[in-house]
């Protein structure tokens, strides 16, 4: 675990860094230059890109990621990479065949789906098929650079550089350089330059070279490549759905308004999980090698810690955003109007930590031999989060759409702790968490029973320090977790040096 907890820390740095951009973006510069319309515009059709790419990428990603290590020999491993060149290829080639020849098909469904307003977003069809394939080969090359645990520049780019060129932009509009139909292009752009600084540093840090013939290459060795990864589209393309499906319910039941002010709170919420997806990028390849050389109870080490540590920083930083939602409103531009959707920020904050809790517990699934149930339970699930949004959006608003998805995850690792316990006899849960759960409620209590200040800024670092400090003492003095009390004696003993 002591590589998880040094790589995870490097990318969480970045992670945090691309939190303060996006911080900047979603809740200043987007509310102060952009209407709640505007907003909710561009992130509809970032979204549908998002959503749309695992279909267009047919889950090379998780393929590379899975057989890549595999493949010892250097002219193997080359002959592996020209196919899943070609393989990638021939899937995004098939994609845009159907978007092109189905356009006036598919259009005619967006305008019948989404309210009026919303269908502005199929004025930029065009623009969503070139993001769709730039989001493809972005995640053919992500999979490379993961196999080889290479995450820290793929942290860099998601979280960072592509942020921050989207400050730029929206910057560049105010400035009225750019109009607002050139700002929503401006996303090829960002997306296209970060596409070619991954290909370049992945290609010759890891020598991603492919053999130059394609006669070389034994089809026949690949069919297992091949089936995961067409396996791996359902689990990626459901798992979006799981997570986009929300944003794009809500402008299409309540407005490209609404759908502005769900996708900035949802942002807010967001923040709490960026931990985990530091630590589950290590932990995926670290699995792998687990269970190929059958060591069941590193898997177990491995599956418990997660949960442990995740819950432990998700908690903190949950306690920490919902403590302080007054604050926060009174710094985002037009405060007031986002404000009417504070719940959002509670209910998805919980839906969250929820997750974190359970563990790295899909990835655990989809490195076993037991890889189709988490790609049939997600597609399942997919169908279940797009049903409490038909159910919940149109009854509850915007604290609806949260509502669906805090089941929807809840349900999703509930059926997940129990596969794994059944086929693995795995459990993450043990006494350690309820001592966590109750060290939470402690400092909860203590944040949010503190008198209000007139200055918001020491409001905010009053109460901010009071949750850290309380949590922080008993977590540590509990020594609920092995892991954070041997990486804070580590460090003592390098500053003593």
């Amino acid at each position: 675990m002591g590589i998880v907890i040094r790589k995870s820390l490097t990318t969480t740095v970045f992670s945090y860094l691309g939190v303060v951009i996006g911080y900047l973006n979603i809740l200043f510069f987007f509310p102060k230059f952009l209407s709640t319309e505007q907003i909710g515009l561009y992130r509809l059709v970032l979204d549908c890109a998002i959503l749309l790419a695992p279909f267009a990428q047919s889950g090379v990603m998780q393929g590379v990621v899975k057989f890549y290590p595999t493949f010892t020999v250097e002219s193997k491993r080359r002959e592996f990479i020209l196919f899943t060149l070609l393989f990638s290829l021939i899937s995004a080639g098939i994609f845009a065949l159907i978007m092109i020849l189905l356009k006036s098909e598919i259009l005619y469904l967006l305008n019948h789906l989404f309210t009026n307003d919303t269908r502005e977003v199929s004025r930029y069809y065009d623009l969503l098929l070139y993001l769709i394939l730039v989001l493809s080969f972005i995640a053919l090359y992500e999979g490379f650079a993961r196999a080889n645990l290479g995450v820290v520049l793929v942290n860099l780019l998601k979280d960072v550089y592509i942020r921050l060129l989207t400050a730029i932009s929206v910057f560049v509009y105010f400035r009225q350089l750019i109009t607002f139909e050139g700002l929503i292009y401006s996303l090829l752009i960002i997306y296209g330059s970060a596409a070619v600084i991954l290909f370049i540093h992945t290609t010759f840090s890891y020598k991603i070279f492919a053999t130059p013939h394609i006669s070389k290459i034994r089809f026949r060795e690949m069919t297992d490549f091949i089936r995961y990864s067409l396996f791996m589209v359902l689990s990626a393309g459901s798992n979006m759905v799981i997570g986009k499906i929300d944003s794009i319910m809500v402008g299409a039941f309540l407005g490209l308004s609404s759908n502005g002010i769900y996708t900035t709170l949802f942002f807010v919420a967001v923040v709490i999980e960026m931990p985990k997806r530091a630590i589950v990028q290590i932990m995926i390849p670290l699995y792998a090698k687990a269970f190929a050389a059958d060591k069941m109870d590193e898997v177990r080490n491995l599956y418990a810690k997660s949960a442990l540590n995740q819950l432990i920083i998700g908690l903190l930083l949950y306690i920490g955003i919902v403590v302080n939602l007054h604050n926060l409103f009174f710094f985002i531009p037009n405060g007031d109007e986002f404000a009417t959707g504070k719940w959002v920020v509670v209910i998805i904050g919980a839906s969250k930590v929820t997750d974190m809790a359970a563990g790295a517990n899909g990835e655990l699934i989809i490195m076993s031999r037991h890889f189709r149930f988490n790609i049939y339970l997600v597609a399942i699930l997919a169908v279940l989060t797009f049903g409490t949004n038909m159910l919940f959006i149109p009854n509850f608003g915007l604290e609806g759409a949260a509502i669906a998805t805090l089941i929807s995850i809840f349900v999703l690792n509930l059926v997940k702790l129990i596969f794994i316990y059944k086929k693995f006899r795995f459990q993450p849960f043990e006494f350690n968490t309820l001592k966590i759960l109750a060290i939470g409620a402690v400092a909860f209590l203590a944040g949010i029973f503190l008198p209000e200040l007139s200055n918001h800024f020491l409001d905010i670092f009053i109460r901010s320090a009071v949750v850290t400090l309380i949590f922080g003492l008993l977590i540590i003095s509990t020594k609920v977790s092995s892991d954070i009390n041997n990486f804070l004696t580590d460090s003592i003993k390098r500053i003593k040096r």
